[in-house]
């Protein structure tokens, strides 16, 4: 809920303000901020009964807040603002999901192409983190992490723990390059697939359940507001 308050340019004992339920504004659909912003029609607040806040809003300004101390109407709107989130969803969360995936690309390079593999995995790292500089700009600057920030972090530390995995493994194979089997060595690597495809799995599931206990709280919160204002 946005909170304005308006103080008129009348003394008090001479005009009072009121509501008018003609020529309302209203938010064009083909503007800008519409696709990052849901903005709900301005209702006056009502002091004597629709304010549930912890503060008094005063229907007249002060004294001391004129040189002359008359006292001028006031009126105080409250304007209700939810964040859009199917434009985050759409041009973000989608390609990070597509990122995501496209990390378990590696496992289907042969084991012997040690350097295909590293390669592989390095250029999703810098296209993770060039799409990250992209985006920064888009997101709002928090002094915490977003469920976005978390996701995009859960995918680099991802990509970082498959590296160091692929790594590992090619460094063994080279070393017992003479003994090696094949067949274990096979096994052990699609292991590892399947492994960090859970991991993945159970995060994906953990944010999708996040994502809908905030969504359900958020749709609650805003009928809250519509029924109290």
């Amino acid at each position: 809920l946005l909170h304005i308050t308006v103080t008129s340019s009348w003394y008090h004992q001479t005009a009072l303000l009121k509501w008018a339920d003609f020529d309302t504004s209203a938010i064009s659909v083909n503007a800008s901020v519409s696709q990052v912003f849901e903005m709900g029609p301005p209702r006056l607040i009502d002091y004597s009964s629709d304010w549930d806040g912890d503060v008094d809003l005063p229907l007249l300004s002060l004294p001391h807040e004129s040189r002359t101390q008359a006292r001028y109407c006031r009126a105080h709107i409250g304007l209700v603002m939810a964040r859009n989130s199917s434009y985050y969803v759409y041009n973000i969360l989608c390609v990070q999901m597509v990122i995501c995936v496209s990390n378990f690309s590696v496992f289907f390079v042969p084991l012997d192409d040690g350097a295909s593999r590293i390669d592989v995995m390095l250029t999703l790292i810098l296209a993770s983190a060039a799409f990250k500089f992209v985006t920064t700009s888009m997101l709002p600057e928090t002094h915490y992490l977003t469920m976005l920030d978390q996701f995009g972090v859960s995918v680099l530390v991802q990509q970082m723990l498959i590296l160091v995995a692929v790594c590992v493994e090619q460094r063994h194979l080279l070393r017992q390059a003479d003994e090696i089997d094949e067949h274990l060595v096979q096994r052990q690597d699609d292991e590892l697939f399947i492994a960090c495809g859970l991991i993945t799995g159970i995060l994906c599931a953990w944010f999708a359940l996040r994502w809908r206990s905030r969504y359900r709280a958020r749709e609650a919160e805003l009928r809250r507001i519509a029924t109290l204002y």
